[in-house]
């Protein structure tokens, strides 16, 4: 069981597994900064602290400094989430009192096998592979628009080397709790040995003698070598995608770890990448995958090797992140002779740029190719699809569409005779015979519907002596 704090508006799901092959051998720097982020206002800061150590940077807690948007900091004290998008904190389990009640991984579980075959139980792992608290942040460069991810984690005891596993899933991977007689397992809906081509795994490696040693990045791809057809194969983005820094003295955890309110040399980790550069260098065969993910599972291994056992967890974050997907949408149903319709479309900028075009054609409708502006003013009733073709990525031809239905205005007649003068509905007394009112409701559909009085007025003869 485990602590959750979240604030995310994001959908979908994001499984943070990181293993790769760029190392990172020397930093000489004591910390290393993202760009400036939009949600803190300031660049964050790598420098294996938990709280600021300078008003210019943003951190996980505010540590004194009160400047940045809602201080620059993006846990409260007590370890919550604050309100920005795409946040989360997680406070697992660990070796304690507690023992056998944390989530983990049951044994014999390779980091590079279908993971509907993983199983979990509640148990313990060895201490240099124990987590307790794990946070990530996800956000936009305040420059470009390229999405950085800021995670941390931290480990029981220092001794050896730790594996801290960040796997990013295009479709979404769920847990499934154990019952009275199984073990816990997980569902995904990739259908690539449980993955989909273009899933992204990093690891972040440390040991007990310096800060963040390498950093291991690879993605899901087909291997005729492997066992189901596909492996993780590593690959080699720009050094500048991402860093890491671990604590190389005693460090203050407001909101608690293992049991003490500081970290010691080398208990914690934190980490930045350039999400949109590392998925875009991630492209192998097919250059619209890695558009999209909607998971991201957190785990330790015993080594860095794709056939590394796992060991501890945190169950698969829930979560979107799209760097080239288009959503187009209108109004469902349209009447027509109203004019003009705007679409709403929703995506990155890489999306931008795109052509609309409409069919069937030739029934009165007219789109704007750039817009996708519709114009109904004499369109025939019926439905109709709207497409939307652009290219996020060079070589990745992608579609979207959307069905609209184009109604007609209704109208109907509403006979009525009467003796010198009528009261319609629309509050107006007639006097004499007349076919011209006419009162506009709405149907059921949304559309005019207009109804015509024809009003027949007897005049009354005058009664003499």
């Amino acid at each position: 069981m485990k602590k959750l704090f979240k604030s995310a508006t994001i959908r979908s799901l994001i499984a943070l597994c990181f293993f790769g092959a760029f190392t990172l051998n020397s930093f000489s720097q004591t910390s290393i900064q993202t760009p400036t982020l939009n949600s803190i206002g300031l660049p964050f800061n790598i420098d294996g602290y938990v709280e600021r150590q300078s008003s210019s940077f943003g951190d996980w807690t505010h540590g004194g400094y009160s400047n940045g948007n809602d201080s620059a900091a993006l846990f409260y004290e007590h370890g919550g989430a604050k309100g920005f998008d795409f946040t989360f904190h997680t406070m697992d389990l660990y070796n304690t009192s507690g023992k056998g009640t944390d989530d983990v991984f049951d044994g014999g579980n390779k980091v590079n096998a279908d993971p509907t075959t993983w199983g979990w139980k509640l148990g313990s792992v060895p201490n240099k592979d124990e987590i307790h608290n794990v946070g990530l942040h996800i956000a936009e460069d305040a420059s470009n628009g390229d999405l950085w991810a800021v995670v941390s984690g931290d480990r029981y005891t220092t001794n050896g080397t730790s594996y801290l596993d960040f796997e990013f899933y295009q479709n979404a991977i769920t847990s499934v709790a154990p019952t009275s007689t199984t073990n816990g397992h997980f569902t995904t809906a990739g259908t690539a040995c449980g993955r989909t081509p273009g899933d992204v795994l990093i690891t972040v490696e440390y040991t007990n003698g310096g800060r963040v040693d390498s950093l291991y990045y690879f993605r899901w791809d087909t291997d005729l070598g492997a066992s189901c057809g596909y492996n993780w194969l590593p690959f080699f983005p720009p050094s500048s995608v991402g860093f890491g820094f671990s604590n190389d003295t005693i460090v203050n955890v407001p909101y608690g770890a293992f049991g003490t309110s500081t970290y010691t040399s080398k208990q914690f980790v934190e980490a930045a990448f350039n999400l949109t550069a590392l998925f875009n260098s991630s492209v192998s065969k097919d250059p619209c995958s890695g558009l999209y993910f909607e998971s991201v599972f957190v785990k330790t291994k015993s080594s860095a090797a794709t056939t590394a056992d796992l060991k501890d967890m945190i169950a698969p974050f829930q979560i979107t992140i799209n760097l080239g997907i288009a959503d187009i949408s209108y109004d469902s149903v349209i009447c027509s002779g109203s004019g003009n319709y705007s679409p709403t479309k929703e995506g990155p900028a890489t999306t931008n740029g795109g052509t609309y075009s409409i069919s069937p054609s030739g029934t009165g409708i007219t789109i704007n190719g750039s817009t996708g502006i519709i114009n109904v003013s004499n369109a025939a009733s019926g439905k109709y699809w709207v497409y939307y073709d652009y290219v996020p990525r060079t070589g990745c031809n992608k579609k979207d569409s959307f069905e609209i239905t184009i109604i007609q205005p209704s109208s109907s007649i509403d006979i009525e005779e009467a003796c010198d003068s009528f009261i319609w509905v629309n509050g107006i007394t007639y006097y004499s015979s007349t076919n011209a009112p006419k009162k506009t409701y709405t149907n059921a559909v949304g559309c005019d519907s207009v109804v015509n009085l024809h009003l027949t007025i007897n005049k009354r003869n005058d009664i003499t002596n």
